[in-house]
């Protein structure tokens, strides 16, 4: 009883966290009790469903697996649990009654019927899964369609080159700051530097808007050292900058008050630069990748936009009310975010949030004519 009721250890397992419920197991066997408790034990229900804890054990993961996967949920909701029990319970008892089980007779015809079992599921596993996962699969798509950007040539975690895009011989240069969402711009803002005559400095990190005090403690500790590095990075520059670009995740960002204590005082603090904050693309609920995948797997895998970006551009024209050195570019008007995750055909996103390396310079394009517009 103690090992459901008191808090739970966390630390590697096995470990001091299984140690508690192994010896409550050990002790109501060793002492071989007849109470309420091992006559609940011992009903017929939990005894047969003790005897395919091992198929349960087995079959549970890959079947979470697939349906977080399908569904995009750490957690499932409760039709999605109850579809996991259900599934899992079947088919643990189908391998329990008709391999496992017979593998553990004597010689017999069953025993005979498990091993032929066992052989056919191997066989098609090994044989014919390659040829079934390729049927279903679609051609892999360039990998321009995968990402944002090249890695390898943008500063995003760390620094690389003299992080500038656009016209390099320009004497105009603003900076662009910002976690993925500004590292998605770089080919944005090379197509727009070199259309409008500037050069653009980009300097990013995951999950983090390289800003002055930006509150980096919330995010995954992975991403804490170059989130700190690129924020110094981009101190050198903030004097410097007569327009600065902001891009980020800003429905993620703006319901963390110290993010928006540290996002006022940048503009704040530095009155005579002129702040320009880009919208929040549409957000999507679901990876259209992920849903090109089970479309060729025949599943209904429908992907909406997620409207939870809208509230996060409403406080951003609010915002830009307060500051006269602050406006707001909202794009999300342009006819690429009409029918996402599609434009005219081809696949504008490449996760739920991110515009991919193509469509970057659709989407510049499409925002020239605002560009031009702007004093850079």
């Amino acid at each position: 009883m103690f090992a459901l009721t008191l808090p739970k250890f966390t630390g590697h397992f096995p470990g001091i966290a299984g140690l508690l419920p192994t010896l409550g197991a050990a002790l109501i066997i060793l002492l071989n009790a007849n109470n309420r408790l091992t006559q609940l034990l011992a009903n017929k229900t939990l005894v047969w469903v003790g005897a395919l804890s091992y198929s349960l054990y087995l079959w549970h993961w890959p079947i979470l697996a697939f349906m977080r996967y399908y569904t995009g949920a750490e957690i499932l909701n409760w039709q999605y649990s109850l579809a996991f029990i259900m599934l899992t319970l079947a088919l643990a008892t189908a391998s329990f009654y008709w391999i496992e089980t017979p593998l553990r007779l004597k010689r017999s015809n069953k025993q005979l019927l498990g091993y032929a079992s066992l052989t056919l599921l191997l066989l098609a596993t090994a044989v014919g899964m390659k040829k079934i996962n390729a049927h279903y699969t679609p051609e892999p798509l360039p990998v321009e369609y995968t990402r944002y950007a090249d890695p390898k040539t943008i500063c995003h975690g760390k620094i690389i080159g003299d992080c500038l895009k656009g016209d390099l011989n320009s004497d105009k240069e603003v900076l662009v700051l910002g976690d993925s969402h500004a590292a998605m711009l770089n080919h944005f803002f090379d197509y727009l530097g070199k259309e409008l005559g500037f050069k653009a400095r980009i300097i990013t990190a995951s999950s983090c808007v390289t800003i002055p005090e930006f509150n980096y403690q919330r995010i995954a500790e992975w991403a804490h050292k170059p989130c700190l590095s690129q924020i110094e990075e981009a101190k050198k520059y903030l004097d410097k900058a007569d327009t600065i670009f902001l891009a980020a995740s800003w429905d993620n960002n703006l319901k963390h008050k110290a993010f928006e204590t540290a996002f006022d005082k940048l503009i704040q603090n530095n009155p005579s630069t002129n702040f320009k904050v880009i919208s929040q693309e549409p957000r999507l609920s679901r990876s259209p990748l992920r849903a090109r995948r089970f479309d060729y797997l025949g599943f209904n895998y429908t992907v909406e936009v997620n409207p939870s970006y809208k509230s996060a551009n409403e406080i951003l024209e609010y915002k830009v009310k307060q500051y006269s050195n602050l406006s707001l570019l909202n794009l999300t008007s342009l006819k690429i975010f009409e029918t996402p995750p599609f434009y005219d055909g081809a696949m504008v996103y490449y996760d739920e949030h991110h515009i991919n390396e193509v469509s970057s310079i659709t989407y510049a394009k499409q925002a020239l004519t605002f560009f031009k517009m702007l004093d850079i």
